[in-house]
């Protein structure tokens, strides 16, 4: 831009949703850059009940990556909740994840072994929790116990009904949580990529702003 290129007029960036946040943490209070993958929860991308900082669902958690975040986006503190139970290992190739998320991605998430050791690590930073009880969760997470357990019991009550009748997320990926320990952690989004930039032509030559004007 310094050497006169121009800007896209419309610039857009990809919010990746597995930024693992400390409980209590603000969201203004957590801006900060990585070059690896520090604090990424790789099941963070996997339709697991999602619920908001009141401890209510919010949205259809099969969703790409973007879709939950901006959804978060519009919830008190633009931070989530997700709750899993000790079976989710079992589970992960069963939901059929595309892209990076997917069950077996090459160097990173090849086995399931692979995605409990990634959870573990995070257990251990502290920036994912488990719990015996719901109620236990909740305190863990400063979550409202009795709104995190309607949002159990009505995932549950899904399974059985094999619906989802608040956000219609797809049978086959609806999970129960019923198999203690239960694990919980908050998240927020991540600047995956930017998807605009510099204005090009169809040529990848970059413009600048004389070449537009003389058009």
């Amino acid at each position: 831009m310094n050497v006169g290129a121009i800007r896209d007029e419309e610039p857009a960036e990809t919010i990746f949703d597995r930024g693992l946040v400390p409980v209590g943490k603000k969201t203004e209070d957590m801006y900060y850059q990585t070059a690896t993958y520090d604090h990424w929860l790789w099941i963070g991308s996997y339709p697991f009940l999602k619920v908001n900082l009141l401890g209510e669902r919010f949205a259809n958690e099969s969703v790409p990556y973007q879709f939950i975040v901006n959804a978060a986006a519009k919830e008190p503190g633009y931070l989530y909740a997700m709750i899993w139970d000790d079976d989710y290992a079992e589970t992960l190739e069963k939901v059929h994840m595309l892209g990076c998320a997917r069950y077996g991605f090459p160097g990173y998430m090849k086995n399931k072994e692979a995605f409990i050791a990634d959870t573990e690590q995070h257990i251990k930073d502290g920036l994912v929790v488990k719990a015996d009880s719901l109620e236990e969760l909740a305190k863990k997470l400063n979550l409202p116990a009795d709104k995190l357990k309607e949002a159990v019991a009505n995932n549950n009550q899904a399974v059985i009904d094999h619906q989802d009748k608040e956000f219609g997320k797809e049978a086959y990926r609806i999970t129960p949580i019923k198999k203690k320990p239960y694990y919980g952690c908050i998240l927020g989004g991540r600047i995956l990529c930017t998807f605009d930039g510099l204005r090009i032509n169809t040529k990848m030559e970059v413009l600048t702003l004389s070449i537009l004007l003389c058009k």
